[in-house]
């Protein structure tokens, strides 16, 4: 693919033009929007199912080095208007007390349910022991 067709389907000239700056060929490029989405490769982040868990949060992509770190991804999505779970809302004994966890009732209910795990060895004081 070139720089025109990859304008044409959409990607953002700066994004192209960071990527090239990286070193990546066009087929690299192609491959990364292959696989995490054209939308995804814009905004630099995605929504992520953490380890397989069902909990959703927001992490930044790697590939894209859009982002210094998943916290400023985390600001970037928040600007985006993705609602966000306010750390002091999430459970006590939740291991993974930071902001990026995506703000939906099945989310919230997701996050219950791995603290209430007694296999989790962090949620549930074992770490402690």
């Amino acid at each position: 693919m070139s720089y025109a067709e990859f304008m044409k389907k959409g990607l953002e000239e700066n994004r192209y033009l960071h990527f090239k700056k990286l070193g990546y060929e066009d087929s690299d490029i192609e491959e990364i929007i292959n696989e995490w989405g054209l939308e995804n490769v814009n905004k630099g982040y995605d929504v992520i199912n953490f380890d397989g868990t069902g909990m959703l949060q927001i992490e930044a992509i790697g590939d894209v080095d859009a982002f210094e770190s998943d916290d400023d991804a985390v600001e970037a999505a928040i600007v985006d208007g993705i609602k966000i779970i306010p750390v002091y809302e999430l459970p006590d004994n939740f291991d993974r007390k930071y902001l990026g966890w995506i703000d939906t009732v099945e989310n919230r209910e997701s996050i219950k349910k791995y603290c209430m795990n007694r296999k989790n060895y962090y949620c549930n004081g074992n770490s402690l022991k």
